[in-house]
């Protein structure tokens, strides 16, 4: 039996791919990915039957997604796909599940004549990423001798070895396998030494156990115009102290060292010395490298070259558009933050409370009693297995009481639709609520994204140029629904969603 996946970006037929069998599921490496929102079919190639993936929670796709397969349900578009990451299909048929897990596959080269051969049948590789189970399906032939291996393992150390035509190779050993940046990669440090680990093990690669890269944020962030973070990575217990030295004007060439604290990542295998600076006055350019100390050596570092002597300074410029940042603002500093997921903060309209929820309008019938004009009459009641009139959960009642479309909805299922449940809070109750806030001292909101969506949180967004209906809108009383900003309090949305409305628009443009 074999199953195929039918994936449709942007509500079009995108590309049809073969799963392939792994023991008792099916895989599929999706590599590359492009951004956009996708929605899936699985083809039963034996019946020529087409199951939905669908599902019924409202969680984003941050890392995980998990979704069921069936064959009387439409598919459900998913959300949360970023440029270039590859992503890991995993298909169950007997549970009738599926998930999709992003990561970075690995990907190395195999050339068969390397181990004396001209021509294999067939081509295994086995090791503790996979339970020492020889596997096929990693394995894909290319050319002649040469085939390519791609492994959907997480960033650690791990053994292997292949397993061509029922013989192991190579014979005596096994090989070693480094899935991202790791210590191991390197020399072992040794405090006290004096000597200080740089270059790989492996002379083929380029990568270097001491590391800074003012380009990224893990390295070097410009928090305001006088405050900035620096951090260097070396290679686990090989330095005894860091330093950094930083020049503001090339002109007097004040010297100003700073020592830095080191934490340890012990999973990867590196050390990190960091500091956040406050010079106190606004630096337009920074000239500065690292000092790194032990028993008694000292080296310099600037980013590019190790070196025993004092090197030329990395010099940059703070206000290029080149850098990095992750700025926060001054007034941001000092907020007393009040984190609010709107539809259960406080109901202050009723009128626009929500008449369906993440199954979208085919699923229910109009109630008639809330507003529902901006939604087309012949988008409800369109699924096979309409539900009733959507009704929200009431704010003091007992968690496990559900209301009709839930008792209905939940009837040949074996899970619960709890977490789609509605409560009806907006933005008018907010705005009512702003007293009670100040009374607590709070002097900022954060609120959860409030664009059209159908989901209660609002992630999966349908159109990021509108409020959610059922959060309030000028459609619904004539007046806008505004929490003004004004100097008592602060009304924050994440600066992320504007910046994300605006690429969109450029995309459908």
């Amino acid at each position: 039996m074999g199953y195929k996946i039918i994936i449709y970006k942007d509500n079009k037929f995108y590309k049809e791919e073969n799963l392939k069998q792994n023991w008792e599921n099916f895989i599929y490496k999706w590599g590359n990915i492009e951004p956009g929102s996708y929605f899936f079919e699985i083809k039963n190639e034996e019946t020529d039957a087409i199951s939905g993936v669908t599902y019924s929670h409202t969680a984003p796709f941050a890392k995980r997604f998990e979704a069921v397969v069936d064959e009387d349900l439409p598919p459900k578009s998913i959300t949360g796909f970023q440029k270039g990451i590859d992503i890991y299909v995993e298909y169950y048929p007997s549970k009738k599940t599926i998930s999709f897990t992003k990561m970075k596959f690995y990907r190395m080269n195999l050339d068969i004549a390397d181990f004396g051969l001209e021509k294999a049948d067939k081509v295994e590789i086995a090791g503790n990423f996979n339970n020492w189970k020889p596997d096929t399906e990693p394995i894909h032939h290319f050319e002649g001798t040469n085939y390519e291996v791609i492994l959907a393992s997480p960033e650690g150390v791990y053994e292997y070895k292949y397993l061509i035509d029922g013989k192991w190779y190579p014979e005596n050993e096994n090989k070693k396998l480094i899935v991202g940046e790791n210590g191991a990669l390197f020399p072992q440090g040794d405090l006290g030494t004096g000597k200080f680990v740089y270059e790989a093990i492996d002379k083929n690669t380029n990568l270097k156990a001491i590391v800074h890269n003012y380009d990224s944020l893990q390295y070097f962030n410009k928090l305001s115009d006088n405050e900035y973070e620096f951090k260097i990575r070396t290679q686990m217990n090989d330095v005894e102290r860091a330093y950094i030295s930083v020049v503001l004007h090339e002109e007097d060439n004040y010297e100003m060292i700073y020592e830095l604290e080191r934490y340890q990542d012990k999973t990867n295998g590196f050390d990190y010395f960091e500091r956040i600076i406050n010079f106190g006055k606004e630096a337009k350019k920074l000239l500065y490298y690292f000092i790194l100390e032990d028993n008694g050596s000292r080296a310099y570092f600037n980013g590019k070259t190790l070196s025993y002597s004092k090197p030329k300074r990395l010099v940059v410029n703070t206000t290029s558009k080149d850098i990095q940042l992750f700025d926060v603002p001054n007034w941001a500093k000092e907020a007393i933050w009040y984190n609010i997921f709107p539809d259960r903060f406080y109901n202050g309209n009723h009128y626009n409370d929500p008449i369906f929820n993440e199954f979208g309008p085919e699923a229910f019938k109009p109630n008639r009693l809330h507003e529902q004009n901006f939604i087309e009459d012949y988008k409800w009641e369109k699924s096979n297995n309409v539900i009733s009139q959507f009704d929200r959960n009431r704010w003091t009642a007992d968690f496990r009481e559900q209301v009709i479309w839930e008792k209905l909805g939940e009837r040949e299922i074996d899970y619960s639709l709890k977490y789609a449940r509605m409560y009806g809070g907006d933005l008018q109750g907010i705005k009512e609520k702003i007293p009670y806030m100040k009374e607590l001292g709070i002097n900022a909101v954060w609120l959860n994204p409030v664009f059209f969506s159908y989901q209660n949180h609002k992630y999966g967004a349908n159109d990021f140029r509108h409020i959610s209906p059922d959060f309030g809108t000028i459609k619904t009383s004539g007046k806008t629904h505004g929490v003004e900003i004004n100097k008592k309090i602060n009304m924050e949305i994440s600066r992320m969603w504007i910046y994300l409305a605006t690429k969109l628009q450029q995309a459908v443009s």
